[in-house]
């Protein structure tokens, strides 16, 4: 059956939402451009703090999860791919990133997750799932088929995933009502995330044009409104015009994240391995071009790479400017990010955080 939109049912769905607008921290978005030949992936991060540092992460490490809780039971693994990620709560906590294959993941508040409850199950925290995805899978049909594999044992975030690979394939990831739910393939019709659940946001976008309604692109900052408008504008997108994906990712991220909470831009290309940035501080665009990395380890020496994202310089490719990881510069982004919820984690966490790598060996 066709819908029709109904323009006072808009309205107060307008209204409602307003009702249930996240904090302003709260309001990230993430969407793929799925007709783009870079099969470019867009997020803009919105939070409070805007710190941060990109990390080049290295294959053949040796991993156990940071053990938070005393029920937890730590998952084990060895990285099989390098990534590039963007991180405010130390190495190996990243809030987003890519690996060397193309695998993108990133991460968005939803107020509605409930983690699963204690069970036999490996685990990880809400921030080192999007590390393990990274180290270990190259594609999101590894991704879903591996989804129910560990349980995320909370440490402070409700939160959900989108993940998207250098074929244009996409999935979210949500834990819902104490169970992992994931969109993908058939069931993925708009690869968009904000900060509602993926299936109450394509109810919401059904009313519009060009997903079953007639209803115009709607001006909001809400989640929804947020979801509707960056999935318009991806699937507008025409890869014969004269814009290119990465200038529509980010005109795409400047109407829905073009606030002072929306610290970080990110465009990634997984077709290419490249990543482009700004910041809201530093706004000139800087690209990482990942392929000139060797991302393997070293026994005798930690190779891995940071950038701070708030360097001064102008806009071009800043892959040569990486600098060797430096734990003091590491613990100093743990103690910002921590500095307003400390009060809600374990004892001596920036601490924990900032020791993590070193426990790390390269295998």
């Amino acid at each position: 059956m066709k819908i029709v939109s109904n323009p006072l049912r808009l309205s107060l769905l307008a209204l409602v939402t307003s009702f249930w607008v996240p904090q302003a921290g709260q309001a990230c978005t993430t969407a793929a451009f799925p007709a783009s030949t870079e099969r470019v992936v867009a997020k803009s991060y919105d939070w409070h703090l805007g710190h941060g540092m990109a990390v080049a992460n290295l294959k053949g490490i040796g991993k156990k999860a940071l053990q938070l809780k005393a029920d937890d039971t730590p998952a084990e693994w060895v990285s099989k791919y390098g990534s590039l990620t963007f991180n405010q709560n130390g190495r190996e906590f990243p809030v987003g990133g890519m690996n060397e294959k193309g695998l993108v993941v990133e991460i968005m508040w939803l107020d509605s997750t409930v983690y699963p409850a204690v069970d036999a199950r490996e685990t990880v925290n809400e921030l080192q799932w999007i590390q393990y995805q990274l180290d270990n899978y190259a594609t999101v049909s590894e991704a879903v088929a591996a989804a129910d594999k560990l349980r995320i044992s909370r440490a402070y975030a409700p939160v959900h995933y989108m993940v998207c690979d250098a074929t244009g394939a996409c999935a979210t990831f949500e834990n819902l009502e104490g169970k992992m739910v994931v969109h993908s393939g058939a069931d993925l019709k708009a690869p968009t995330l904000t900060n509602s659940s993926y299936s109450e946001s394509m109810k919401y976008l059904s009313y519009f044009e060009g997903f079953g309604g007639r209803a115009p692109s709607p001006n909001g900052t809400t989640s929804l409104q947020r979801f509707t408008r960056a999935s318009m504008m991806a699937s507008s997108f025409d890869p014969k015009g004269k814009v290119t994906a990465p200038d529509a990712a980010f005109k795409m991220l400047d109407s829905v994240g073009g606030t002072a909470y929306s610290k970080f831009h990110l465009v990634y290309d997984p077709t290419n391995k490249i990543v482009r940035f700004r910041t809201h501080s530093k706004r000139a665009v800087k690209t990482v071009d990942i392929k000139q990395w060797d991302w393997v380890c070293a026994k005798d020496k930690d190779r891995a790479l940071m950038y701070n994202m708030n360097a001064a310089g102008p806009a071009g490719d800043v892959t040569a400017k990486f600098q060797s990881f430096d734990p003091a510069e590491n613990l100093k982004m743990i103690k910002a990010g921590l500095k307003d919820i400390q009060g809600s984690l374990p004892p001596k966490m920036a601490e924990r955080l900032a020791a993590y790598p070193a426990q790390l060996p390269c295998l």
